[in-house]
């Protein structure tokens, strides 16, 4: 499971299935996140889907590609500034050592 809090100006996440496919392909959509707002993974798109931040200046909220596109934003650019998002995950133990083991490393 991903939290995902982001604070600062609105800005869309990338969701990207996890198959060896062309980047084309492999993109699903968007989701569009404000100021404020939580985004959550869980279950089939945790396991299945990568997310990411694309590096660019400017969001088009595209009807059709980004998910919960409203009327009031459709087609149009949303100029990125600074943000600060926090992100927590779950993530099983995949190791018997400890931290401070993985540490001395």
């Amino acid at each position: 499971m991903i939290f995902e809090q982001d604070i600062g100006e609105r800005l869309t996440v990338d969701l990207i299935r996890m198959t060896s496919r062309s980047e084309e392909e492999r993109y699903v959509g968007s989701m569009l996140l404000e100021p404020r707002s939580l985004f959550i993974m869980t279950d089939h798109t945790y396991t299945t889907m990568l997310h990411g931040i694309a590096e660019r200046e400017t969001d088009l909220v595209e009807p059709g590609k980004v998910f919960n596109c409203t009327e009031e934003l459709a087609n149009k650019r949303l100029e990125r500034d600074t943000r600060i998002s926090i992100t927590v995950r779950n993530v099983e133990k995949v190791s018997k050592l400890g931290v401070l083991d993985l540490l001395k490393k």
